[in-house]
């Protein structure tokens, strides 16, 4: 049995589990109207209507529309005065899975869209099911009923002027085909027809159609659409459906067929020109094609002449590749994707006629797809992150929706397209996990790695242009985040910033960055290790060389770093050669920074032999910083290494010593990995599927813990159910005296019903605390860091909440399961009172934990005000107390004796005391002030 990470999730709550802590969320965007209109995921597959007043697209952005709950990406338009969704399920309400393509009628009055492939849904809600909108009278008139697609191939949308007729491609006897859908009629033809050759076989893919509906051009890589088809490439073929004929126009202007692949690109809406890009030479008859590049031609159906449209102005060809196009509705204006300039893929106009050249976008501009109207003027285009200089205050870090607009007198106008008309909160991030990276000791504040800008307020101006991950610290209590990567001078990082990590008690953050401007002997842009004490801000630049200066390759950015209690120690990987002296294996090590001896190479024989092989995972560390475990691959770590595969191994750094750790008596057969090693330096937690280990593991459970100071290996649980199965996330408690694992409760790979369970190795059975889905990650470094519990036992994961208004993203978010004892407090330091109030309410608070029967007692403490005499409660204290798995406010109450004296306001306290269970919180001290309500004495003895 395999320890697996789950592909898909199935949100569904832990009702039945009695031990089962609540989970608060810990990561959130400071400002949730940060971003303002602007969308908070990728735009993509724009389209235009012929009058260029709508433009559709899609997005997986949750702040477009005031209600977007589905967390997937959706169909959308661009009405001119905001957006509105288009994607809908056959109910015509949101639809749980997210759309895939769109196209858009003439006029914009019928919307065809396609719903993707999604395990997470069951099969009879709409699974690739294509549909007509009329924006008109809303309704919905379902085209193909699952249109599933061949593995690979993108989903092809097309739809006549008048929106009749509708051409989608779709997977059919193992091919992926074409068809032509009739909404009057309802029927549905085949376009890719082919001769009916034994044995000839293919898939198309683009398409596209002409206003009429009749002709649609596609492309294909079958080889009996049309007779002497013998080129053994894809082609591009046009079918006029009422004539029952196929037309292959991916050829020279004599007929002579293509000598590499071509890919459609467009169809004039009047069906005189097709536009497709191609890798073949010969088809240019008046220019030689040499310049070993994508070109972009144009084909006329009505004289079969062939024209490159990737030629300047003086009919030179383009040194670099021409990607992509699109056509006017006559085709004499040709819109071209391409890296002209060798720089990125920009944005040009053609003029057929007179073969003038617009430049269209330039700069940072990286241009990857484009959709013309019918004159030509206008057109609506996708363009990068990176491509800040299109219009004002470009600040989401997403790829965009444009609008180009060519006036008369051939001046470019651009415009941002695919906005909210007013802002709309976005809590969550839209479009990746959340990464949970590790915490401090005590659980106060948390490290994730998550896609830029718009978590921290702070950072948010600087972080625009990228959405690579970054990292950030959360403050656990107050959710604030903050950036790691600053220099001494509390400047962020000008570089990279996706790996941090804390010391144990907080202090240092450990960051890798290739920023320029951290530290002054670190001015080369590479990955670099640095420590920051966020006390004082000092920096220092850990990965020197052996002179002192940068080395001559990065720290790995893609491994996580180990980092001792005090900070005076962490662990990381290098590919660079000259940290120590003799490092010639021309391959990353793992070495071991400490604050007074400096760096040693640690993935090494004892007597100096290097590896021949590469670290496995990421390294852990002991609190004092003395032991650290690792994966290694290499087979000459130690003598006796013979089995060919990953093992485990443990280095003294007092004794400078490296030993293979937690074998069986015999060497193991199968890949081991560390899943967790306590702060003492004690129990390691590992994963192992090897069957020397089986007369250990009655349960099968592939999981076990090693204890170093006895060598003994035991399984961390048995006792599996019919069909479940152990799962991550793994970790210890801090002292190792325990486990946070998983349980997989149903056996189906596409559904995970993952069920957290705690168990004490002294006291017994698992307990299941909360039923989390976990998602899988394609980075391996974060597939063993899911969990962290803190001191107090609390667990941070990362987790996807149920879809609501707040959480409408479908991804991971972090949050802290309230497994851990919490604290108690007050809700406030102060409280006035009159004299005559009576009974007097309060309440003590158990905030952040929920474990275990917990009490605590408020003492009174006399001040001006007695006990007794100015009011009354228990000399003892007064008890405050919480079941296990429950938290928040507990009643209690002091009354107020009302005497008949004028006196200033009396003040006693109540403190927290006698703490059982709960630590002491923020406000564990409340002053009440007695106001009194006698009014002064006149001389006549009366108030």
């Amino acid at each position: 049995m395999l320890l697996r990470t789950i592909t898909s999730t199935v949100l569904i709550l832990a009702a039945t589990a009695t031990q089962a802590y609540d989970i608060r969320r810990i990561s959130a965007v400071e400002n949730p109207l940060i971003l303002g209109t602007q969308g908070n995921a990728d735009a993509s597959r724009c389209v235009i209507n012929d009058d260029a007043s709508l433009i559709g697209f899609l997005s997986g952005a949750t702040n477009l529309i005031v209600g977007d709950q589905n967390g997937k990406i959706d169909a959308f338009l661009d009405i001119g005065n905001g957006v509105t969704r288009l994607s809908r399920g056959g109910t015509g309400a949101e639809s749980p899975m997210g759309a895939a393509s769109l196209a858009v009628s003439a006029d914009g009055q019928f919307v065809v869209f396609r719903l993707e492939f999604d395990v997470d849904v069951a099969i009879s809600n709409d699974w690739d099911d294509i549909y007509r909108l009329n924006r008109n009278n809303g309704a919905l008139l379902k085209v193909a009923d699952s249109a599933q697609l061949a593995f690979g191939y993108e989903p092809q949308l097309a739809i006549s002027d008048d929106g009749r007729f509708v051409a989608y491609t779709a997977l059919d006897l193992g091919d992926n085909h074409v068809f032509r859908f009739d909404a009057q009629t309802t029927t549905t033809v085949q376009v890719d027809v082919d001769l009916g050759v034994a044995g000839q076989f293919g898939d198309a893919e683009r398409i596209a159609m002409d206003a009429t509906g009749n002709l649609i051009a596609f492309d294909s890589d079958e080889a009996d659409l049309v007779a002497s088809d013998s080129n053994g490439v894809r082609d591009v073929f046009v079918r006029d459906i009422n004539a029952g004929t196929t037309t292959r126009v991916s050829k020279r202007s004599n007929g002579a067929q293509a000598n590499d692949s071509s890919e459609l690109s467009d169809l004039s809406d009047d069906g005189t020109y097709v536009l497709f890009s191609s890798l073949a030479t010969n088809l240019d008859n008046t220019v030689p094609d040499v310049n070993g590049k994508r070109d972009l031609f144009r084909h006329n159906l009505g004289n079969g002449n062939t024209r490159r449209a990737s030629l300047d102005e003086n009919g030179a060809e383009f040194a670099y590749d021409t990607i992509d196009g699109g056509l006017s509705g006559d085709g004499q204006f040709v819109w071209l994707i391409s890296y002209r300039n060798n720089n990125r893929p920009q944005l040009w106009r053609k003029n057929m006629a007179t073969d003038a050249m617009l430049q269209v976008t330039s700069g940072n501009s990286a241009v990857s797809q484009v959709n013309v109207d019918l004159a030509g003027t206008n057109a609506c285009f996708i363009d990068s992150k990176v491509a800040v200089d299109l219009s004002a205050n470009d600040l989401n870090g997403r790829d965009d929706v444009y609008r180009a607009t060519i006036s008369p007198g051939q001046i470019v106008t651009i415009a941002r397209e695919g906005e909210a008309a007013t802002p709309i909160p976005a809590a969550v991030l839209a479009d990746a996990n959340i990464r949970l990276l590790g915490i401090d000791d005590a659980g106060d504040t948390t490290v994730v790695a998550a896609r830029p800008p718009q978590l921290d307020s702070e950072t948010f101006p600087n972080l625009a242009p990228s959405n690579n991950f970054h990292a950030y610290l959360i403050d656990t209590a107050s959710n604030a985040v903050d950036s790691p990567c600053r220099n001494a001078n509390g400047d962020h990082t000008n570089g990279s910033c996706d790996v941090a990590a804390l010391s144990g008690d907080g202090r240092y953050v450990f960051f890798v960055s290739d920023g320029i401007n951290i530290h002054p002997d670190s001015t080369v842009n590479r990955a670099e290790l640095y420590r920051r004490d966020r006390q004082t801000g000092a920096v220092t630049f850990i990965s020197r060389n052996t002179l002192g200066g940068v080395p001559d390759s990065g720290v790995d950015r893609l491994l996580s770093l180990a980092v001792s209690s005090n900070g005076n120690r962490v662990v990381f990987k290098s590919f660079a050669t000259d940290l120590v002296s003799g490092d010639t294996n021309a391959l990353s090590d793992l070495f071991l920074w400490d604050a007074v001896t400096g760096v040693r190479r640690i993935s090494q024989h004892n007597n100096g032999t290097q590896a021949n092989d590469l670290p496995y995972d990421r390294p852990y560390i002991s609190g004092d910083g003395r032991y650290v475990v690792f994966a290694h691959e290499a087979s000459n770590l130690v003598d006796g290494d013979s089995n060919g595969t990953v093992d485990l191994f443990l280095y003294d750094a007092l004794l400078s010593t490296l030993e293979r750790i937690a074998q069986p008596g015999v060497e193991t057969t199968a890949v081991s990995r560390v899943l967790d090693f306590d702060r003492n330096g004690e129990w390691l937690a590992f994963f192992s599927a090897a069957v020397e280990y089986d007369g250990n593991d009655p349960g099968d459970s592939n999981l076990f813990r090693w204890q170093r100071s006895t060598g003994q290996v035991t399984p961390i649980a048995t006792g599996l159910q019919a069909g479940e199965q152990f799962t991550q996330p793994v970790a210890l408690l801090r002292d190792g005296t325990g486990v946070y694992f998983g349980i997989d409760t149903d056996p189906l790979p596409t559904i995970a019903s993952i069920v957290l369970h705690r168990q004490f190795f002294a006291s017994g059975a698992p307990q299941p605390i909360l039923t989390i889905p976990t998602q899988a990650d394609d980075v391996q470094r974060y597939k063993v860091e899911s969990m962290f519990v803190a001191d107090d036992l609390s667990a941070y994961v990362a987790y996807n909440w149920p879809l609501n208004v707040i959480d409408n993203n479908r991804l991971d978010d972090i949050g802290k399961l309230l497994s851990g004892y919490g604290v108690a407090e007050f809700g406030t330091a102060t409280v006035d009172v009159p004299e005559n109030a009576g009974t007097v309410n309060f309440s003590v608070f158990r905030r952040e934990g929920q474990a275990y029967d917990a009490s605590v007692y408020a003492v009174p403490a006399n001040g001006t005000a007695i006990n007794g005499s100015d009011f009354n409660a228990a000399p003892t204290g007064l008890f405050a107390s919480w079941l296990d798995g429950t938290s928040g406010a507990f009643p209690s109450s002091f009354s107020i004796v009302d005497d008949s004296l004028t006196e200033p306001t009396e003040t006693f306290t109540l403190i927290l005391s006698n703490y059982s269970v709960v630590g002491p919180g923020a406000i564990t001290t409340l002053t009440v002030h007695i106001i009194d309500n006698d009014g002064p004495l006149c001389l006549d003895g009366f108030e």
